[in-house]
């Protein structure tokens, strides 16, 4: 007893601490995973930032080589020096062409004074002509000598632009005048749009261009109450105060929480004046793969753990039989083995004690009977010696078939086990032997049969089959749970994947395919997308026309969602499925452009499922283009992008066997 109690209490213990290395291992997962989804968003900002400056520095600086090419044109000077209206008319044409051909809101030149004397908006209401902007500082810095650059308010028009400015100098080469040239950043900042939380600010913090309108010509932090009234008095973002958006200043990588939000920052200074590029991005992508750490980590554990406790259970089953077969084997050193003998002509001529034991039955009830298989069936049975014809078996009656577990005549004895309903209480399983009983002559006399009680281990096989079955119940809750996880992340896909999964099912078997096949193509079906947990929401469900670095990003969930599944011990390929499940069979498709004879039976089931559903739905970017349409795009790519055998077998679910998807939920 205090063997069993110590093995026990090691096991126990084993266990305690190999639960604390799963546990211990799985924080650290979940740190490591929010890390990387947190690298992750600083990649992608990085990214954005650098296209976004790229593209808008590009603009400024074509803006700012117009303005230089224009203050050189031979009809600008003369303007400045002869005042004539021939010499203005001129210089006028010159200010029309060049801001024409840049798309400019206006050029213009101003004299040394800083006076308007030729505008391309000089027709217009709120003309330039004759109104004079020496106080700004692109003004100021052109006729010091060098190039000008500004961001402002436009003083008539109150538009935000950008001006460069460049001076014009007479043959003697001194400064006689200023050239101008202004963009208004409306439709730049239009193209911005589509970005998560984008600011363009000047150092102070001041938000010059953003995606979100109620957000412009606001602080992004506090600023000093004499910065205030400067910028004010200089009226280059307009003559309200501004109002501080957040507590303090924002850094490169920082935290913030805005609105109750919480966003992670990138920050890039990309002009030499000190103005820099704001992306905040949020910080759901951490929770979401934080949870996927948690989430991984109770499977591994139910993985590991239901196991041992299976494992567990059935050793002490296992013990308690071995306990069981050792009372009996103790009870055989000291006492019979339970058996009786029958005679060729099917009578007892031998009971013995641990029988009657057993069976409740006296030797003297059945002695020379035939009425024995009353104390197990409650009916008269044929005996083994019945089935038994000169060492052979005999023709095998119709009750024995299905019943008996057969095996082999060894040796002159022969094994079976059957269910004895009127032994005991509820009936009993046994096991028993019968042995070929002959004379000298080596005649048939008949048959010894011994019994074994068996119900126990009998149990216990059925508790293990039902614990399995549990387990295989486990694994799909906990699939259907991540894929849960994945649709609260994208509401306009929602459904996508059990569709999916439900097709995929259908087809693998209406193919035939085995049971544990099936499971696999639907278990991966429910959450062939879960690589989209790494691609930023505001792609997924973007109504528009998506960009070649957008593309790129979403088709690169594939290999996202193998990353996911791939060190996770599944009784099934499934995350080589969701691997594949975009390649094509003529090798178009992705991450690794396979073709037919490379790609798994799974994920060519998972593909043609996929695109039917896809098409048959409705996505943000467009409306549902319905079924006869999917079915048209497989049937015309059959064997081109598509396995032939899975697109006959989904056309005739749909075509003749009346199958449907249930798109209730298709918009989301």
């Amino acid at each position: 007893m205090s063997n069993k109690y110590e093995s026990r209490h090691k096991w126990l213990m084993f266990s305690l601490l190999f639960m604390s290395v799963v546990v211990g291992a799985g924080w650290f997962a979940v740190g490591y995973l929010g890390d990387m989804a947190r690298q992750e968003i600083v990649k992608e900002n990085e990214a954005t930032i650098t296209l976004l400056s790229t593209h808008l520095t590009d603009e400024l600086k074509k803006l700012a080589g117009a303005a230089r090419a224009m203050s050189g044109s031979p009809w600008i000077s003369p303007a400045l020096i002869s005042g004539k209206d021939q010499d203005i008319a001129r210089a006028n044409s010159v200010l029309d062409r060049y801001n024409s051909a840049m798309g400019a809101s206006v050029s213009y030149l101003m004299d040394s004074a800083g006076k308007t004397i030729a505008s391309s908006n000089r027709n217009d209401p709120d003309s330039f002509v004759g109104k004079s902007y020496q106080f700004r500082p692109y003004f100021t810095q052109a006729i010091s000598g060098n190039a000008g650059r500004y961001f402002a308010l436009g003083v008539t028009s109150l538009k935000r632009g950008f001006y460069t400015s460049y001076p014009i100098r007479n043959g003697k080469g001194a400064i006689i005048g200023v050239a101008t040239m202004k963009k208004d950043l409306d439709d730049i900042e239009a193209n911005l749009s589509g970005y998560s939380d984008f600011f363009f600010i000047n150092p102070q913090g001041i938000i010059f261009l953003s995606n979100k309108k109620e957000m412009l010509v606001k602080s992004l932090w506090p600023i000093s109450k004499e910065t205030e009234r400067a910028l004010l008095a200089s009226k280059q973002f307009g003559e309200k105060p501004f109002k501080a958006v957040m507590p303090q200043e924002i850094t490169d990588r920082t935290d913030i929480t805005l609105n109750g939000k919480r966003y992670l920052v990138s920050r890039k200074v990309i002009d030499p004046q000190g103005w820099s590029i704001v992306l905040m991005n949020p910080t759901e992508r951490i929770f979401v793969y934080r949870l996927i750490g948690v989430i991984v980590t109770i499977l591994i554990c139910t993985f590991i753990f239901i196991p041992l406790i299976v494992n567990y259970k059935t050793a002490q089953s296992a013990e308690a039989l071995r306990e069981s077969e050792q009372r009996l084997n103790n009870i055989l050193q000291g006492s019979p083995i339970p058996a009786f003998v029958i005679t060729k002509d099917h009578k007892v001529m031998y009971w013995n004690k641990a029988l009657e034991e057993m069976s409740g039955i006296k030797t003297e009830e059945v002695m020379g009977t035939n009425q024995h298989w009353k104390a197990f069936y409650g009916e008269k049975r044929p005996c083994m010696a019945d089935l038994l014809v000169d060492g052979e078996i005999d023709v095998i009656p119709q009750w024995y078939e299905g019943k008996y577990t057969k095996s082999k005549l060894v040796e002159g004895a022969y094994e079976a086990t059957d269910f004895f309903p009127a032994l005991g209480e509820g009936g009993r399983w046994l096991r028993f032997t019968a042995a070929i009983i002959r004379n000298s002559m080596g005649d048939l006399i008949g048959t010894l049969e011994t019994l074994e009680d068996i119900t126990e281990r009998k149990q216990a096989e059925e508790g293990l089959k039902q614990t399995l079955e549990k387990l295989r119940k486990s694994l799909i809750g906990t699939i259907q749970a991540i894929s849960s996880t994945i649709e609260i992340r994208d509401p306009y896909t929602s459904g996508h994947q059990m569709r999916v999964s439900s097709l995929a099912r259908v087809i693998s078997q209406e193919m035939g395919l085995s049971k544990d096949r099936v499971d696999n193509i639907r278990m991966a079906g429910a959450i062939h997308d879960i690589g989209k947990l790494s691609i930023p929401a505001e792609i997924l469900s973007k109504p528009t026309k998506l960009t070649d670095i957008e593309i790129k990003l979403i088709r690169i969930h594939s290999q996202k969602g193998y990353d996911i599944l791939k060190d996770v011990e599944l009784p099934y390929p499934i995350a080589e499925t969701v691997l594949q499940h975009h390649e094509r069979f003529d090798g178009s498709g992705y991450p690794n452009a396979l073709t037919d004879g490379q790609i798994l039976l799974e994920a060519r089931i998972l593909a043609v499922a996929d695109v039917v559903e896809a098409i048959a739905s409705h996505r943000p970017y467009r409306p549902a283009f319905g079924i006869d349409i999917a079915l048209e795009e497989i049937e015309k790519n059959r064997g081109i992008l598509y396995d032939p055998e899975v697109v006959d077998v989904c056309l005739k679910l749909f075509r003749e066997k009346g199958f449907q998807l249930d798109l209730k939920r298709d918009k989301g």
